[in-house]
């Protein structure tokens, strides 16, 4: 029943998935706010708080490759819970921040916490997962953390009712209460009773990275992948600014907009991935792509539609661009972590998160400053960035070939090619 759904076995792993629900659904609660939560509470001014947040994240930054080493020396639980627990603290901090300084130490933990919690989440699924069931995997907790954050933020939004100063440390303090409750629930899953997968890599750091440097298909992987995750900003960045500012659209349609994307992975992200079963990864991607350009595509047409008409016509492409990334983020997120080695896992993967660390950096920028520019131009740029994602896929998908794997089948080492799709291969 649950594979028909498109649902993995997740036997002996309930707490580990209400961790990482709690965990979204304490970080959609506070996210939406933690800029105002500072303006609110503390004498700092808004641009003192970007500043200091940016600083923050910054000095993070660099930590990245060390946590990759630490997960494949440590193991992904022991990191994870790590991250939960440093977040825990950081934010409980930001309740008695009252300067700048304080406000960059506390927002470092944060940042640092977080990156431990990417570091080590891919990792830790491949851990616990079987080959063929990895889709499944991502599906399942990639719908569990949109169903927390959406939820987050609507009881947020209730609490913040109340108003004023308490309202705001009401909500920083459930955020932290997640990150321990979280925590917990980790120490009651058995993941950290089993060996680690990254176990019996190189002892020398150096000689480990020289390893995943000088894997070109890899490395191309990663690549391609900034054009993916650069793309996938066009939700929360671009539609906001698109629909209000320049199709002079109601107020509240991004809020609709994000709302409708966020239930429809939450609750229909395992029949997506169920569907896939036996497509090449490569086709699936490419198909993801292509939805991203028709997104594009679509909402060039609400400029030339009545406001009425122009508000289904977005909200008609929130549909396509959101079965899209059902389609693409699972599978990319399995490609990622199969196309690693077990014994260096973990710095593959704080490779490939650098892609998303470099596209979180430049994509709020180049996309703010294309939409100033006019309607054709960003929505050309975003079909250019589909273009060259499906172009480099296919391209990465000739050398790697975790790529061409079919989705929801397990490679027989025997018989490598047997579940492999070719590259001229159809998704049929």
């Amino acid at each position: 029943m649950l594979r028909r759904l498109g649902l993995p076995d997740v036997t002996g792993h309930v707490p580990l998935l209400g961790a990482l629900a709690v965990d979204a659904l304490g970080s959609g609660v506070f996210l939406p706010f933690s800029i105002l939560f500072f303006t609110v509470t503390t004498p700092l001014s808004l641009a003192e708080v970007g500043l200091g947040l940016s600083v923050a994240a910054g000095i993070a930054l660099p930590a990245g490759p060390l946590l990759g080493t630490l997960v494949d020396r440590s193991g992904a639980w022991r990191v994870l819970l790590a991250g939960n627990l440093l977040q825990a603290l950081g934010v409980a901090s930001y309740l008695v921040v009252d300067t700048f300084g304080g406000l960059v130490v506390a927002a470092v933990a944060v940042a640092l916490g977080s990156q431990a919690f990417w570091a080590a989440y891919s990792p830790l699924v491949t851990q616990i997962s079987a080959p063929g069931e990895r889709e499944r995997w991502y599906g399942l907790l990639g719908a569990l953390r949109n169903a927390g954050f959406g939820l987050g933020g609507l009881l947020s939004g209730i609490g913040l009712a109340a108003g004023g100063t308490a309202g705001y440390q009401g909500v920083a303090a459930v955020n932290a209460a997640s990150f321990l409750l979280a925590a917990l629930l980790l120490l009651l899953d058995r993941s950290h009773a089993r060996p680690a997968a990254t176990t019996g890599g190189s002892a020398d750091t150096g000689a480990g990275w020289r390893s995943v440097l000088s894997d070109r298909p890899y490395l191309a992987l990663t690549v391609v992948n900034i054009a993916f995750a650069t793309n996938s900003f066009a939700l929360t960045v671009v539609l906001p600014v698109y629909a209000v500012a320049r199709l002079d659209l109601p107020p509240w349609l991004p809020g609709v907009g994000l709302t409708l994307n966020c239930l429809l992975i939450a609750l229909t992200q395992g029949p997506v991935v169920q569907a896939l079963i036996g497509r090449a990864r490569v086709r699936a991607l490419q198909a993801s792509s292509a939805l991203s350009a028709a997104f594009a595509v679509i909402m060039l047409l609400a400029a030339a539609v009545p406001p009425m008409a122009g508000v289904v016509v977005v909200l008609a492409a929130v549909a396509v661009f959101t079965l899209g990334e059902l389609i693409e983020s699972p599978v990319l997120a399995a490609l990622a972590s199969e196309a690693a080695p077990d014994a260096l896992r973990g710095r593959y993967l704080a490779l490939n998160q650098a892609s998303w660390n470099i596209s979180n950096t430049l994509a709020p920028a180049l996309l703010t400053a294309l939409l100033a520019v006019g309607i054709w131009p960003i929505c050309v740029a975003l079909i250019g960035l589909a273009a060259v994602a499906a172009l480099g896929i296919t391209a990465v998908s000739t050398r790697l070939p975790a790529a061409r794997q079919r989705i929801g089948f397990t490679p027989d080492p025997l018989h490598a090619t047997t579940h492999l799709a070719s590259p001229d291969d159809s998704c049929t």
